[in-house]
């Protein structure tokens, strides 16, 4: 057993080789993240605060990303509002893997009627797009940071349903899982124990690319006016209140959609390196 130790560090060390874009990807998401958890003691300054005597200031050493229109400095406002989308993706993408997950599960091990059923209810769910499913959902909730993570956690369950069943479809008829049941084994232990460790590796794969469409979605709503509400700092409020001024104060605009960019670009990039490293056929080659 000694010997198979180094197998994982090896094989990340693979994978940095042969993917160094997603593993540089992987240590900006990580740097953001330890930013957004540490932005009390990073931000330069109070993200709500006022200075009425740096009104829309062009970038500068003391406001590296300038001022908005009541002279908030844009770098703290940033630092905070990258802390709302990490939050608002992680919980909604956390909302989806679990209610998704188990009703693929369960549609795709029972098949017949049980699956008929899910799937219709995943079908009415997927016939809304996303953005305005989300919007309908936030409109009758009303916005807050709660029910933007509820509602983009909803729009993302289609998703890992219809994933999860796909590969339970597949994997309930591999020789492992009919020895299991030749046992006398449970179907919540042949689910849990035998079919969803070997249906992971994709789920982790979406996980990680959802976390950036969570993130999209959320700086959507934020621009539209209907995610999480001022006085908070999000990536989308801050482009939104920037975007009347993007001729006079381009900087207002650049900077959070350059954020919310470097985000969603750093997550796929991510995911597509998971991919190819838990796919066994990407491994062999």
């Amino acid at each position: 057993m000694r010997p198979a130790a180094p197998a994982l560090p090896a094989r990340l060390r693979r994978l940095v080789r042969k993917k160094p874009v997603g593993a540089v990807a992987f240590f900006i998401i990580l740097a953001l993240a330890i930013a957004a958890i540490a932005s009390p003691l990073l931000a330069p300054y109070d993200p709500l605060e006022p200075n009425y005597n740096a009104l829309r200031q062009e970038p500068s050493f003391a406001h590296p990303f300038g001022t908005d229109q009541i002279g908030r400095d844009l770098l703290s406002r940033i630092i905070y509002g990258t802390r709302i989308s990490f939050l608002v993706g992680v919980v909604s993408v956390g909302v989806a893997v679990c209610i998704g997950t188990p009703i693929g599960l369960i549609a795709g091990y029972f098949r017949g009627p049980t699956d008929e059923l899910l799937m219709r209810i995943i079908d009415a769910i997927s016939a809304f797009p996303s953005l305005v499913l989300a919007l309908a959902i936030v409109a009758v909730l009303e916005p807050s940071l709660l029910n933007v993570m509820v509602a983009v956690g909803v729009t993302s369950v289609p998703i890992f349903a219809r994933l999860t069943r796909s590969q339970v479809l597949s994997l309930r008829e591999r020789d492992f899982v009919l020895a299991a049941t030749s046992t006398g084994a449970s179907d919540t232990r042949i689910m849990l124990r035998h079919i969803m460790p070997n249906a992971a590796s994709p789920l982790i794969v979406q996980a990680t690319l959802g976390l950036g469409i969570a993130i999209l979605a959320e700086a959507s709503l934020g621009y539209l006016g209907v995610g999480v509400q001022p006085p908070t700092p999000t990536l989308g409020g801050i482009l939104n209140q920037g975007a009347p001024l993007i001729e006079r104060a381009p900087w207002l605009s650049i900077a959070p959609g350059v954020a919310i960019f470097t985000l969603v670009l750093c997550f796929n990039l991510v995911g597509d390196a998971l991919r190819d490293a838990l796919d066994p056929r990407q491994r062999k080659g």
